[in-house]
C-alpha cells in the first residue's frame, strides 16, 4: 500500500459513501484493542455499557465494539476509504492477526444514492490486502431509505417530498435530507426493523439540535414488567422518561415516519427536547 491517500474525482452529489474499520468482540475489551493496535479509535464501547449512554433503559452490549472511522468526507468513493483505512493499518500486521482469534473484524462500507442507481468497485489489490490482514468487507447499500419500508401511502408518493438517504455513519445511523437529518446511536449489529428502544437526536437547517429516547408502547410495557422484579418506578407501577416519546411500532423507519410528521405539523420544537 503506498504512503499516499489514493485520490479520484468526487463523487456526484447524488452519491455517498462512508468507510470505518469496526472490531468487535466478546472477550477482548476495546480498550485492550486500542493498545494493542496502538491506534486511537474515534468511537469504543465496552461490554455491558449502554447502547445509547444517554439512555439509561437501553439495552446493554453484549460485546466490545472497537470503530475507526477513515476520516474521509462522504463524497469519497468507497475504494478511497478501504484505502485509506489500510493505510493506516500499515506495518500493524502482526497487532491485527493478534485480534483475530478473538474479534470479528471488518471494513464496514455505506453507499447511497437518491435515484437508486449506481454501485462501486473494489480493486483486486485493495481485497488482497484486506485479506491478508483477516479483514472482511461489510457493505451496506442505501438506495433511498426509511420510506422504501413506508408502504403505498407514505409521502414517498408525494413528488415534492425530498430524497431521503440513510446509513452508517460510524456509531450512528444517519437519515438525513433537505429538511432534516436524525443520527440514532444504536448496536453496529442491531435489525433496524426491529429497534424499540433507541436515542435520537434531529439537526434542522437552522442549526438547532433536538433529542428523544424514541420507545415503543411494547418496549413500556417489557421494562415495567422487569421492574416489578427488580423494584424500580415502585416496582414497575409507572413509567417516566424525561425525553421520552412513544411509538406504536419497532423500526427506524416507523420513528422517522413519526419525527417527519411531527416537522410536518409543527409541534417537533414542543415534542422534542431542545440540545443546544
Amino acid at each position: 500500500m503506498p504512503d499516499e491517500p489514493m485520490e479520484l474525482p468526487p463523487m456526484p452529489p447524488s452519491k455517498w459513501s462512508s468507510g470505518s474499520l469496526r472490531i468487535t468482540s466478546w472477550t477482548i475489551c476495546a480498550s485492550e484493542i486500542s493498545v494493542r493496535l496502538g491506534i486511537s479509535p474515534d468511537s469504543e464501547y465496552e461490554r455491558g455499557s449502554l447502547s445509547s449512554p444517554r439512555n439509561p433503559l437501553s439495552q446493554r452490549r453484549e460485546a466490545a465494539v472497537w470503530i475507526l472511522a477513515s476520516g474521509l468526507d462522504n463524497d469519497r468513493w468507497p475504494e478511497e476509504h478501504v484505502a485509506e483505512l489500510l493505510r493506516r493499518l500499515a506495518g500493524k500486521h502482526d497487532a491485527v492477526a493478534s485480534l483475530a482469534a478473538d474479534c470479528k473484524l471488518e471494513l464496514f462500507l455505506g453507499f447511497g444514492s437518491k435515484n437508486g442507481q449506481g454501485g462501486c468497485a473494489l480493486p483486486s489489490a485493495l481485497l488482497r490486502e484486506a485479506g491478508d490482514l483477516g479483514l472482511d468487507i461489510a457493505l451496506d447499500l442505501y438506495p433511498r431509505a426509511p420510506d422504501d419500508h413506508a408502504g403505498p401511502d407514505a409521502a414517498t408518493d408525494d413528488p415534492d417530498r425530498p430524497d431521503t438517504e440513510a446509513g452508517w455513519d460510524g456509531p450512528y445511523y444517519r437519515v438525513r435530507n433537505d429538511d432534516f437529518e436524525v443520527r440514532f446511536l444504536l448496536d453496529p449489529y442491531e435489525d433496524l426493523d426491529g429497534v424499540c428502544n433507541a436515542d435520537a437526536e434531529v439537526l434542522l437547517p437552522d442549526g438547532s439540535r433536538w433529542g428523544a429516547t424514541i420507545l415503543t408502547v411494547d418496549e413500556v410495557g417489557r421494562l415495567m414488567n422487569r421492574w416489578d422484579g427488580t423494584g424500580e418506578a415502585l416496582g414497575g407501577r409507572y413509567f417516566s422518561c424525561s425525553d421520552g416519546v412513544i411509538v406504536r411500532s419497532a423500526g427506524i423507519a416507523g420513528m422517522v415516519d413519526v419525527i417527519v410528521g411531527l416537522l410536518e405539523t409543527g409541534d417537533l420544537r414542543h415534542t422534542l427536547e431542545r440540545l443546544d
